[in-house]
């Protein structure tokens, strides 16, 4: 019973897709042979090959329409190698494609053209076989993709309608075969303002429950000039810098799902700091900016900046087993790691705190040996003195010193020895002048497993600048904290400040703190915007104990369109902050009432914003037809929502306070929304059962169906989109209300009878022609409501 209300929790928050046909990098639509062709030549097994000879050809009879229809093809997997040089891109896509039906059949293979792109060579082939493509301008290229809405009853291409088009015939396709197309071209990338911005066509429609078996991405980036900022607003990826002039970004998932198409923002510019600013502003309100800020990795003429650090390690009774052997090895890292320039203390606590050398000592040889040793007599055994082992650590700061002072401090329980009130110990490490306006200290805390006190582990490493990580029972510690400890290296920028360009007022920036700025590591603060005009950024701070200040002359302007990821990606930190407000400070009406309005206005769909809008919802009496999320017979899934909501203001430790610690920590810290608020959601979703989540899921009013793999033909599935039922496009918020998607401006207007338009019909598509901005909103699927001027406009699926 339990496992099936999670299920339904699962899908009302909308986090996993069931494994249908997927876009991708380009789209093959299969139709049935067209005249005549070839009859195969049989093959006998153990023969030896025939020649070639003429055979004379096979009339393929049309068959009568609406007797069978295809089913769709299937994307297997999608690689893509990507080397950009300066600004010249070189692009190359290996797509696999499956065609699940028992008869031969007839593809089109369809490639749109990136957004802004100047191509400078197109090259395709199909299983290795050279192939002509025809590229088709934007007008006849929009024919193209509404002939194919028409047929294949699936409005996805719609998003494309306006691009360039290269399309190719794929025959013979064989039954329940694959076909490999290799797609290779050469792209002139445009800079603006600085940035220049390399854009793959990748979006699958997720609306439909469309995934990709197995998706790669890999950019490779070498430039002349020094790589500053190197940011992906789409997807979550991976950044390994070779020096300041080389880069890899890497994307890898199975299962891949996105809402957008793969897009890497980057820039060029000589010296220490690179500072980058992006921005959207339409309509009458405060813009949306972000500001990037990516120090230089090569110091030329300069040494390492020096740091004292403090390891902190539990040691009592319940550390024993894996956690302290884990443990253990995490410090012998980060000991043979320290720069030769640093001083370090290592202190064992339990009932009792102990240390290697009663002070902070240089790194030498000498001090590395002994360090190691002491590391390897630690036994478990006894309490939890954690009051008593922060004072210590902090004891050790000398009082003149213009070092970092970083302690890292590692515990899987609550204080049981010595003082345990939460606010006394906090008080101990924020008070008494421990951290003054100028302070260096940072307590980077690490809470291993789930019976700590999230809320002490949280409210020290925030009054400090620093983070808390939480380290799950079947997660590794030693990965976690050697992976922490190589981002600290080496210092880049302490105690942070920015100063925006008189006449322009920021407000709202997340994070609300700067934290340091390491090497390898980049800065963004996201944040609201009034007022405009051309001045200096000024990013300062200390480094060496020395004031640095950069500066860049940028332009915040009046209106652009551009970087319309950035409302979602603010909003997602917002909500972070608050929901982590109401968890840390307790529950009021104003920050309740803003979570739900900004959930709703931007689709942030966690299961806490999720029990929010509903209840919202349920006081204001909203029809049934117009709630964002439907209720239905899910009332356990409701009552488990609600759950996790008490949860979050009433449980310090626990598993449920753990998942709300690491679920608002990925929103506060968001680079790609859509990531976040998925990857979020499932923190929460652990929490609440053991259970691994399925791949696939039951769909209301629909039987259950068994998990598809490739191969295996899906014509009969033509599952309505209930498997994802937020969706935030074309800049604005979509709800699935149980068989339509829903724009939800609509629950807000006065007059909202709707206009009917049959979807694919040719007022439909007239209506796309004279609103190109609800290409999006229509691509969602066969039925939706959308407002366009003013007007509820009900798409409805054609009549069979």
């Amino acid at each position: 019973m339990k496992r099936s209300f999670l299920l339904w929790m699962l899908l009302a928050c909308g986090f996993l897709t069931m494994n249908r046909m997927a876009s991708a990098a380009g789209w093959m639509v299969l139709e049935e042979p067209r005249g005549a062709r070839p009859a195969p030549i049989p093959i006998v097994p153990g023969a030896e090959p025939l020649p070639p000879r003429d055979v004379p050809p096979r009339i393929v009879p049309p068959r009568p329409p609406g007797l069978f229809r295809l089913a769709p093809a299937e994307v297997a997997s999608v690689k893509v190698d990507t080397r950009i040089t300066d600004q010249v891109a070189v692009v190359r896509i290996e797509e696999e494609f499956y065609n699940p039906n028992d008869r031969v059949c007839e593809g089109t293979f369809l490639f749109p053209v990136p957004k802004g792109a100047q191509l400078d060579r197109f090259t395709l082939a199909i299983n290795g076989k050279p192939m002509e493509a025809e590229l088709l301008g934007a007008d006849k290229a929009r024919e193209i993709y509404q002939d194919i809405v028409r047929r294949s009853l699936d409005p996805a291409l719609l998003e494309y309608v306006g691009r360039d088009l290269f399309k190719v015939r794929v025959f013979p396709i064989e039954p329940h075969s694959k076909r490999q197309i290799m797609v290779s071209y050469t792209q002139l990338l445009t800079e603006d303002s600085g940035m220049l911005n390399w854009v793959l066509p990748l979006r699958q429609d997720t609306a439909q429950g469309k995934t990709i078996p197995f998706l790669s991405v890999k950019v490779n980036l070498e430039s002349k000039q020094a790589l500053k900022t190197l940011y992906s607003p789409s997807h979550k990826v991976e950044i390994a810098r070779q020096g300041d002039h080389r880069a890899t970004v890497g994307f890898e998932a199975n299962t891949a799902t996105s809402e957008a198409d793969f897009q890497l923002l980057f820039s060029r510019a000589r010296g220490e700091l690179g500072i980058d600013v992006l921005m959207h502003r339409t309509g009458t309100e405060d813009g949306y900016f972000l500001l990037l800020a990516t120090p230089q990795l090569e110091s030329e003429g300069r040494n390492q900046v020096p740091k004292d650090v403090v390891f902190v390690l539990d040691s009592s009774g319940s550390m024993a087993g894996a956690k302290l052997e884990q443990a253990k090895k995490a410090l012998r890292f980060c000991i043979a790691n320290l720069n030769d320039q640093d001083r370090f203390e290592i202190l064992r606590f339990s009932t009792e705190v102990e240390g290697v050398f009663q002070q902070l000592t240089d790194t030498g040889r000498e001090a590395r040996d002994r360090a190691l040793s002491f590391v390897d007599r630690i036994k478990p055994t006894g309490g939890t003195a954690i009051h008593d082992a922060l004072t210590q650590a902090l004891a050790l700061k000398p009082k003149e010193t213009q070092r970092p002072y970083v302690v890292v401090f590692l515990t899987d329980g609550r204080p049981t020895v010595g003082p345990s009130d939460e606010n006394q110990i906090a008080e101990a490490v924020t008070g008494k002048g421990n951290l003054a306006p100028e302070s260096l200290t940072r307590v980077f805390c690490f809470g291993i497993g789930t019976d700590v006190n999230t809320h002490l582990l949280d409210r020290v490493s925030e009054a400090t600048k620093a983070s808390t990580t939480y380290v799950l029972p079947e997660e590794d510690l030693e990965l976690k904290v050697s992976a922490f400890f190589s981002r600290i290296k080496e210092p880049a920028l302490s105690n942070l400040r920015v100063e925006f360009p008189e006449g322009v007022k920021v407000s709202k920036l997340y994070p609300q703190s700067l934290p340091d700025l390491f090497k390898g590591q980049q800065l963004l603060v996201a944040g609201r915007y009034s007022g405009r005009g051309t001045g200096l950024v000024r990013i300062s701070g200390v480094l060496n104990g020395d004031k640095r200040e950069y500066s860049r002359e940028l332009t915040f302007v009046e209106s652009t369109s551009d970087n319309a990821f950035l409302p979602r990606l603010w909003a997602t930190r917002r909500i972070g902050y608050l929901l982590d407000e109401i968890r840390l400070r307790g529950e009021n009406a104003e920050l309740k009432d803003e979570v739900v309005e900004l959930a709703r206005k931007y689709a942030v769909v966690t299961p806490y914003t999720a029990y929010l809008v509903t209840e919202d919802e349920a006081r204001r009496g909203i029809s049934a037809d117009r709630q964002t999320f439907q209720r239905g017979t899910d009332a356990l899934a409701q009552q488990q929502l609600q759950r996790n909501y008490r949860a979050l203001m009433e449980d310090r430790s626990g598993d449920q306070a753990v998942a709300s610690a690491r679920s608002f920590s990925l929103l506060k810290s968001a680079e790609a929304s859509s990531a976040a608020i998925q990857s979020g959601a499932l923190e929460t979703l652990r929490a609440a059962t053991p259970m691994a989540a399925p791949a696939t899921l039951p769909v209301p009013g629909q039987p259950a169906r068994a998990k598809l793999e490739v191969g295996q033909s899906r014509a009969a599935s033509r599952t309505p989109a209930t498997q994802q039922v937020a969706r935030f496009v074309g800049g604005q918020s979509f709800f699935f209300n149980g068989e339509q998607w829903m724009d939800a401006r609509i629950q807000n207007m006065k007059d909202s009878s709707a206009r009917k338009v049959e979807f694919a019909s040719a007022e439909y598509f007239e209506l796309l022609t004279r609103h190109p901005e609800a290409k999006d909103w229509f691509a969602l699927g066969q039925s939706v409501q959308v407002v366009i001027d003013g007007r509820v406009i009900d798409v409805r699926p054609a009549k069979q």
